[in-house]
């Protein structure tokens, strides 16, 4: 028997800790499973799931459908041999109507408000593992539900709009049912995993539920065999799930299964909580498939020349051989050159009649082999295709957009933007990209049938501020997703400012919210000025990135090559920048391509090229997915300047502007410190002023010398003392730490002195790498904290949450290193350890400019008199220190210390920090 190892890569958000754990059952009910605090589920209750029978012709596939789904977060808070206790909260309401009225409490409604008016209900639930007696308590607050969900109605011919809002409403008896329906199929496995992962609930509208995301193991569902007669021992083979909001495959890779071989077959069983696009890759080969919950596929890889073409067989094969066959018939520019010779409307509308019909009739030849679900996607995908494409004649045309007209399109009619995105349509991305390019004379009508919005050269600053006024909901934050990344891209993120902030702070969809954020995080490291030889890239290793060579580098990455016409323009615009600044070929251009492109006119391009100035580097996929990524651009015409050092002068320019960006760089580098005009006007009026106020001069002069280095001193002898206060907080913690490891092998728990020493490894680097740095971004104090907490829960008993507003963005805000860490381990070591167990919070907040950070705990509380005779000494250093960055600071820092019995009649130390931000 062949042995083999099997790698699922999982790109999303949802889906990987589900899969993670699945793998880890060995059989299917696991009794020897532990629950534990912080354990989490997410829980979808719904009156209907996603259908995966075969398409019926009786059904409307592009009506609105009547969609409701409700979901709950289930947190542990207690978990002990004798009972689980659970924390409630909501998340999510979804509720979709037939008749066009939505609501999504992600988004907000037209009017500005949040579409879940009322949030503020909480569940405890407590299971007693010894009877299996559940009790829910509602007594935190019995509030129902409220949310908005509305209905606008859009006479394009009088340019005339209006909205219905209608209030709904869920009853707190029905939440609590809900529970209590899922918590009665967990209880048949006696509460160990896995949780049941789908399930009948029949209480009022809703009938269904299913399990969206966990760190509990998860009952699998879904079986995929693959075969191939060309499986070697240990060849790897590799499944990821499909994300189209950013690049795939790489950087990431989770070893989830171990796929064991007989006869050149894999099998393996994981849980699919929906119906998803996933990747097969095998010897660097894509194949892309669908997987269905609750069916079987089988994939067997048939070699031909070298590449491998999959065989499907499953109840459901039409799914994946229709999606094949797309792929394989579909010539993208043979349809543009014919669309674009189309002059007038009605043509336009003719071409595209006969064009959706060829499409409905091919999708219809696989409809008795597909899904439901599969089947709507598909024809949605016509429709949206065709209306992205509608929009793009005109673009190319000039022309406006008539929106009386564009009823007459059979697309139009059958498409629904502001909520079709639950659907994950993959045409959709394509259609809002047209809209949001298209430049017209729009006017006021904020129509849901096409999504109408300004774009009429209109600043950054400005475009976002009229989408974020006239349109909601979905397309809403798609569009301002969409310009802020593009904007992150082209100019940096000191370009976008304060409206980064905006948008994470006011958007809660997760999906989106990440994407800016992954954005955001990637392209501050390559802003103007960084040098390129601090990001780990293979070409960078050429001799040119010496630090005695003197030219300008333009990078242009050309994956699939580019034409002899394109080199030969490369070959001009280097002359043109040589002639005009006389330089001596000193700007040089280097074309990275892919190896495996072998187009045989661009391999001749590469070896007919003598132009010492214009070097072409081919990547393979291992080479380039390192740091090169960030560098990458979606806008293929761009190019990437550096300076002569190798700093980022400008990383998305056209060639033809790059002789303005070296006359702008240069003129930076040689402007004079003082003007001569300004020296001159300087020396007459000393001149003038000599005779009287000679000796004045020379006495202030003297004077400022002397206070200039009186501060210069002071400010050294506080740097000096801030330095020694930080080298004696360090073995202050070491200390403290080995006593903790010490304690753990006399009480003879060498695996947790294990894992203590590992863990406190790990934190060691993290306070060496920031021991030098005056200020780190509150993310890395916050995984500090983290670490350490989870390090001392190893040891002693207790709990504890950390909380950041949502007004704050721990990515952008700064604070002085180990500024929060040392009262947190205060806590632990002086207040929760002598009590044996307790619970600790680390809140942070922010009002107006000043951040206020909470350490409480419920320990044994604080002792004053300790302290001011010299004991507790975290807490005395972090005041010296504090005076010290006080005595540097136009806005002070403040530091209060209380004992809670003192002031909340109940034990515990509260700790209140309040630092000024920016």
């Amino acid at each position: 028997m062949k042995k083999t190892t099997l790698h699922l890569l999982i790109i999303g958000i949802l889906t990987m800790p589900l899969m993670a754990k699945a793998q880890s059952m060995n059989s299917p009910i696991d009794s020897n499973f532990k629950l534990k605090k912080s354990d989490h589920f997410t829980i979808e209750f719904a009156n209907q799931l996603e259908d995966y029978s075969t398409p019926v012709d009786s059904i409307d596939y592009c009506a609105p459908s009547d969609l409701r789904q409700l979901v709950l977060r289930c947190e542990v808070t207690e978990a002990s041999s004798d009972n689980i206790q659970f924390d409630i909260n909501f998340e999510r309401i979804f509720h979709l109507k037939e008749t066009g009225e939505y609501g999504d409490s992600y988004f907000s409604l037209p009017n500005g408000q949040h579409s879940a008016m009322n949030l503020q209900f909480e569940l405890l639930v407590d299971v007693n593992l010894q009877t299996n007696n559940i009790v829910i308590d509602s007594s935190q607050g019995k509030t129902d539900l409220h949310y908005g969900t509305y209905f606008q109605s859009v006479d394009i011919d009088n340019l005339s709009e209006r909205t219905e809002l209608s209030d709904n409403t869920i009853q707190f008896s029905e939440i609590e049912a809900l529970i209590s329906k899922f918590l009665d199929d967990w209880k048949a496995t006696n509460f160990n995993a896995p949780l049941p992962s789908f399930g009948h609930v029949e209480v009022d509208d809703f009938k269904r539920y299913r399990i969206l995301d966990a760190t509990i193991p998860v009952k699998r569902n879904t079986i995929l065999y693959v075969s191939t007669t060309e499986l070697n021992k240990e060849e790897e083979i590799r499944i990821v799930i499909k994300d189209t909001n950013f690049d795939p495959f790489w950087g990431v890779d989770s070893l989830l299964f171990n796929g064991k071989t007989h006869n050149g077959r894999i099998d393996f069983e994981y849980y699919l909580e929906k119906q998803k696009r996933l990747t097969l890759i095998y010897r660097d080969q894509k194949i892309s498939f669908i997987a269905t919950p609750g069916k079987k596929l089988e994939i067997e890889l048939q070699k031909h020349n070298n590449y491998f073409y999959p065989k499907y067989s499953s109840s459901n094969s039409g799914d994946n051989e229709y999606t094949g066959q797309l792929k394989q018939n579909f010539t993208f520019e043979q349809f543009k050159n014919e669309l674009y010779k189309i002059n007038t409307l009605n043509d336009l509308q003719k071409y595209f009649d006969n064009d959706i019909n060829q499409k409905l009739t091919k999708l219809n030849s696989y409809k008795n082999e597909m899904t439901a679900v599969w089947y709507k996607k598909k024809l949605m995908d016509i429709y949206y295709w065709t209306a992205a494409y509608i929009i793009d004649w005109h673009t190319q045309k000039n022309k406006n957009l008539d929106y009386s007209k564009l009823r007459n399109f059979t697309s139009f009619r059958n498409i629904h933007p502001l909520y079709d995105y639950y659907m994950d349509i993959d045409e959709r991305e394509l259609y809002l990209k047209r809209y949001k390019t298209h430049k017209d004379n729009y006017n006021s009508l904020s129509s849901i049938e096409t999504n109408q919005g300004f774009d009429k050269g209109c600043s950054f600053s400005d475009l976002y501020d009229i989408q974020d006024i006239i349109l909601w909901g979905y397309p809403k934050y798609y569009l301002l997703k969409e310009l802020l990344v593009s904007s992150l891209e082209l100019n940096g993120i000191e370009y976008v400012g304060e409206k980064y902030i905006d948008f994470i702070t006011n958007c809660n969809y997760p999906p989106f919210v990440q994407e800016v954020k992954r954005a955001f995080n990637k392209y501050k490291k390559i802003e103007p000025g960084k040098s390129i030889l601090d990001l780990n890239i293979f070409f960078t290793k050429d001799e040119c990135y010496e630090a005695k060579n003197e030219r300008y580098k333009l990078i242009k990455y050309a994956h699939n090559g580019i034409s002899q016409q394109q080199v030969n323009e490369f070959e001009e615009n280097i002359k043109k920048i040589n002639d005009e600044f006389d330089f001596e070929n000193e700007v040089e251009i280097y074309i990275i391509y892919s190896k495996q492109y072998t187009d045989s006119t661009f391999q001749k391009i590469i070896k007919n090229n003598k132009n010492p100035f214009v070097k072409f580097i081919g990547y393979t996929t291992k080479e380039y997915y390192h740091d090169t990524g960030i560098l990458d651009t979606y806008f293929t015409p761009l190019l990437i300047l550096l300076s002569p050092e190798n700093k980022i002068i400008h990383r998305a320019i056209f060639p033809g502007s790059t002789p303005s960006y070296i006359k702008n760089y240069i003129s930076a580098q040689n402007q004079p410190t003082y003007k001569a005009d300004n020296s001159r006007l300087l020396w007459v009026i000393i001149a003038s002023l000599i005779s009287s106020g000679i000796i004045s001069l020379f006495v202030i002069r003297i004077r400022t010398q002397q206070i200039k280095k009186r501060e210069s001193a002071r400010r050294k002898v506080s740097e000096l003392e801030l330095t020694a206060i930080r080298s004696q907080m360090n073995p202050h913690f070491i200390f403290n730490s080995m006593g903790s490891i010490q304690n753990l092998i006399n009480q003879n728990k060498v695996k947790n002195a294990n894992l203590y020493l590992s863990s406190f490894a790990r934190l060691m680097r993290m306070v060496l790498a920031n021991s030098n740095k005056k200020l780190v971004s509150m993310s890395h104090e916050l995984e500090l904290i983290e670490t350490y907490l989870k390090l001392e829960q190893l040891r002693v008993d207790f709990t504890y949450t950390i909380s950041v507003a949502e007004n704050i963005d721990p990515e952008v805000e700064e604070l002085p290193g180990m500024l929060i860490q040392p009262f947190v381990e205060n806590a632990v070591i002086h207040g929760i350890t002598p009590k044996g167990e307790g619970n600790i919070d680390v809140t942070f907040a922010k009002k107006d400019d000043t951040l206020i950070c909470e350490i409480i705990d419920n320990g044994v509380g604080i002792d004053t008199e300790n302290i001011a005779k010299g004991n507790g000494i975290a807490i005395k250093l972090s005041e010296k220190r504090l005076n010290l960055l006080n005595s540097q600071l136009q806005d002070k820092l403040k530091l209060v210390v209380e004992n809670r019995q003192n002031t909340e009649k109940t034990s515990g130390t509260k700790i209140t920090l309040y630092i000024p931000a920016g």
